[in-house]
């Protein structure tokens, strides 16, 4: 069942009415040209009937908008949740059903989203989030049909400017879910978010193997002429002599596989902590929530593992597990400044009361990882090239960047089926930084397959941020 997707002023005005937009954004908009100065001085007077007929019928929402000031919602019927206007917000936002399940962006902001139904407590707040809805609406596509993931992040900041997830070849439907939960419910594994489920991260893994090699003062060189321990390259390749530039690029599971051993287990685990891995030593600061989701990704590395454990885990296979949300943050650090850390993802920038003249309240956010180079230059200068050599072979460029580095990982599961990963990061020519990921899970292909819709992504990202 698809959804409706419609836009018009009249939506738009009546999305601002549901979410009670403040006097001060409504003159912003009306200066800004998007709200007609003939049409904002009605504004007020149908805010006010539709929060009285709000509190009369128990309609319980507040809006949604993008950074723009976009709807994402717009009304439902009385007594019901606002309508998701496109597919693409739906696991963003989540549901509200009558029996009060809620999941997404309407389990953690419930208390001010929801409409009061005591006489003069007024309409529900707004949420502002950090989204780009066109940019959403890319990410989502690139990913429909499959179980998989497509998010975009200020690297600085931490704001999602795309954060779309897709259950599988069923659209994840919000609004009309009570009636499609009995076909929901027999599709494996459709309750749980791509987004923030742990899976084996692949060959993305390679960027933290390479820097505990670079800081432990491993050798960087290695002749590759075959399986080590039982470990081969993708279609049983050899690449002779390589170095790390090379090594990432062929992405050689022998290198890699040889690179952690050499570090040893103790130091691995000093560093995938600094990585945010939270079963690591010295545990790391919980990485902060993302909207209230605890992020917890998991080594299985203890200091009496065996070696066969820490060569698998060195090129992302083994016990590692880890969510695409705490791969944007490991691809990000390489985009940002050795002294800087990674902001802590976040969606919502901040909450509007139309019941109040007070000033909007922002979401405090921090740092979600320490400044991962910091006294490491040099590292984070030889990695940059490495990465950087990878994202070109995958074609991704563009006048508009100054970098761009990026990988892919494919991680084979019990069932013979592959979770495939690429994750990219840039700095723009105004040193801007952003960092993306787009995974598929349960699918026959490997990370290959993604190549092209990083491109896509890619472009359409610079069309956002410019």
């Amino acid at each position: 069942m698809k959804f409706e997707k419609k836009f018009s002023r009249r939506a738009f005005l009546g999305a601002a009415v549901a979410g009670g937009f403040a006097v001060s954004t409504c003159r912003f908009l009306q200066q800004a040209g998007v709200i007609p100065s003939s049409e904002s001085e009605n504004i007020e007077s149908w805010r006010t009937k539709f929060t009285k007929e709000a509190q009369r019928s128990q309609t319980i929402e507040g809006a949604i908008v993008d950074r723009n000031g976009e709807p994402l919602t717009e009304p439902g019927d009385p007594g019901t949740p606002a309508k998701v206007l496109d597919v693409s917000y739906g696991s963003l936002i989540g549901l509200r059903t009558a029996g009060g399940e809620l999941t997404g962006l309407r389990k953690t902001y419930q208390e001010e989203l929801v409409y009061s139904t005591l006489p003069g407590k007024g309409a529900g707040r707004t949420l502002h989030l950090t989204i780009d809805s066109e940019l959403q609406k890319v990410a989502y596509s690139l990913i429909a049909g499959t179980r998989g993931t497509c998010a975009v992040m200020n690297a600085r900041t931490g704001s999602m400017l795309a954060c779309a997830t897709s259950r599988g070849t069923l659209e994840f439907d919000v609004n009309h879910y009570t009636e499609l939960y009995d076909v929901y419910k027999n599709e494996p594994n459709f309750f749980a978010d791509p987004l923030i489920t742990p899976m084996a991260p692949g060959s993305v893994m390679k960027l933290i193997t390479a820097s505990a090699m670079l800081k432990n003062g491993v050798d960087m060189t290695y002749y590759d002429d075959g399986p080590y321990h039982g470990i081969s390259n993708y279609g049983k390749k050899r690449y002779g002599k390589l170095e790390l530039n090379s090594a990432v690029v062929h992405s050689s599971n022998t290198y890699f596989a040889h690179g952690a051993e050499m570090v040893g287990t103790s130091n691995f685990l000093k560093e995938a902590g600094q990585w945010g891995f939270a079963d690591a030593v010295p545990a790391p600061t919980v990485i902060p929530s993302y909207e209230g989701t605890a992020l917890k990704s998991s080594l299985g590395l203890q200091a009496d593992s065996s070696e066969a454990n820490l060569r698998q885990i060195g090129f992302g296979q083994g016990s590692a597990l880890v969510t695409p949300i705490q791969v944007l943050l490991w691809y990000g650090a390489l985009a940002l400044n050795n002294d800087e850390a990674v902001g802590a993802p976040h969606i919502v920038d901040y909450i509007e009361d139309p019941n109040t003249v007070e000033d909007a309240k922002y979401i405090e956010t921090r740092p979600a990882l320490p400044a991962m180079f910091a006294g490491y230059g040099k590292t984070q200068e030889t990695l940059r090239a490495a990465f950087a050599g990878a994202a070109e072979a995958y074609k991704l460029k563009s006048d508009k960047l100054k970098a761009i580095y990026g990988k892919t990982g494919t991680a084979t599961q019990p069932d013979g089926k592959n979770t495939t990963m690429l994750a990219f990061s840039l700095i723009t020519q105004r040193r801007e930084a952003y960092v993306a990921v787009i995974t598929r899970s349960g699918t026959d292909n490997t990370s290959a397959i993604l190549k092209e819709p990083a491109r896509a992504l890619l472009k359409h990202t610079l069309e956002v941020v410019g």
